[in-house]
């Protein structure tokens, strides 16, 4: 097991010729890895904030239309 020099604010890897590239670039060159992208919550809201309220909005629109929609079907 080695060190991966990493930078700390972008997360560019430094590979052995002193190059520094993309993290993603670096794992798909060397693995038979492949990725998927998303956006972790804290992150959202940090760079999405009036998206992520609306959203929220919606679902919670939607929950509620559903436990609506449950209570007049068992009503039935």
């Amino acid at each position: 097991m080695g060190l991966l020099p990493i930078c700390a604010s972008c997360k560019k890897i430094r590979n052995d010729s002193g190059y520094w590239s993309e993290l993603e670039s670096y794992i798909l060159e060397r693995t038979d890895a492949s990725f998927t992208h998303g956006l972790y919550p804290i992150c959202t809201k940090k760079l999405y904030p009036d998206l992520l309220d609306s959203v929220e909005s919606e679902d919670k629109a939607v929950q509620d239309s559903e436990a609506d929609s449950d209570k007049s079907s068992k009503g039935r």
